[in-house]
């Protein structure tokens, strides 16, 4: 089969290959992948990120990806109650399900989570096989592309899980990334009062999309614009809720500067370097800082409903559509920021 493989330890060491067929064991299913999502995450896999190579690097040669959806293709002889032609979704991330933080329901945060694409052979190769436990299944009336993009639903229900927004609050996100851009199309399933997205001027196509699907997204390259206008809208007290979705330092500042005193602060982007924060803004106004890692499979489930009872679908935001064989100009797509989700069809 063709495969999308990290075949060297280096920023760039992955291309397409052909590996065998994955043999599946008696409580495995092998699927047929149909769809599959690049996500930012698998940037830092193909550009080798420290924190990757210390996780992947004694697994070589590595099928990258986790965001994917398909038809299984064939069953374990233990497997009971799916069947080869059922469109499953497999889940990205292995929780162990035995450690302390998993019996509190608390998954995101497992001692043992291994994640496809990362520690397991992963979803950009025309076959997966994982345990028949970690699929779920798809509705006939659901896209397998809406499916393989269940990850970043259950991303951004995570963040509301862990930061409650109510019908009252005035909800700001900074950061019109792919992250960005999908928390706010979900925080409209919560219905806040106000809900403002702010990227930069090289987002401005991604804040035209955005407005395009009923956001109220806001281009301000100067943090000073954002405040401006939260404050607009709040008489100059702040945000009640602001997520961080971009993981950059100005942008975490950012963030914590349009709360208001009592705010909340959800930090959703991953920073791969120091970020400064003047604790004294946050003692002072007692704001308080949220970490959000990954998902629940409780989210996992939500997104799961979501979008088998259409109330969330984010293949509006799919902008490139590409064959597994041309997965490294999805990559470049992505870096230069020309493209906002890509999805490989294997």
């Amino acid at each position: 089969m063709r495969a999308f493989v990290m075949v060297e330890p280096r920023a760039r060491g992955a291309r397409l290959i052909e590996r065998a067929e994955p043999a599946i064991g008696p409580d495995h299913v092998l699927i047929r992948i149909e769809a599959a999502g690049i996500c930012g995450t698998d940037l830092k896999v193909l550009e080798w990120a420290p924190n990757i190579a210390v996780r992947a690097g004694s697994r070589l040669p590595l099928t990258m990806g986790h965001e994917g959806a398909g038809v299984i293709h064939a069953v374990g002889s233990a497997v009971q109650g799916l069947a080869p032609g059922d469109r499953v979704a497999p889940v990205s991330i292995h929780y162990c399900r035995q450690c302390r933080f998993c019996r509190e329901g608390r998954s995101s945060i497992c001692d043992n989570r291994p994640t496809l694409g990362i520690e397991r052979d992963g979803v950009f190769a025309e076959y997966l096989a994982v345990p028949a436990d970690r699929v779920s299944r798809v509705g006939q009336d659901v896209s397998l592309e809406a499916a393989a993009l269940l990850d970043p639903i259950a991303v951004a229900l995570q963040a509301f899980e862990r930061v409650s927004v109510g019908a009252d609050d005035v909800v700001a996100i900074v950061g019109a990334g792919t992250i960005g851009l999908i928390l706010a199309l979900v925080a409209r399933v919560y219905a806040p009062k106000r809900l403002l997205l702010f990227g930069l001027q090289v987002d401005r196509d991604r804040l035209r999309l955005a407005n395009a699907l009923g956001v109220e997204a806001v281009e301000a390259q100067d943090p000073a614009v954002a405040r401006r206008v939260v404050d607009s809208v709040t008489h100059g007290y702040g945000a009640d809720v602001v997520f961080e979705a971009g993981g950059h330092p100005v942008a975490v500042q950012t963030a914590i500067n349009l709360g208001r005193k009592g705010a909340t602060v959800g930090l959703v982007g991953l920073a791969f370097g120091p970020t400064e924060i003047f604790t004294s803004q946050l003692v002072w106004a007692e704001k308080t800082l949220v970490a959000i890692r990954g998902f629940n499979q409780s989210c996992w489930d939500r997104a799961l409903a979501y979008i088998g009872e259409g109330s969330l679908d984010l293949t509006p935001l799919v902008t490139h559509r590409l064959p597994l064989a041309e997965a490294e100009r999805g990559f470049d797509l992505l870096e230069r920021r020309e493209a906002l989700k890509v999805i490989l069809r294997p």
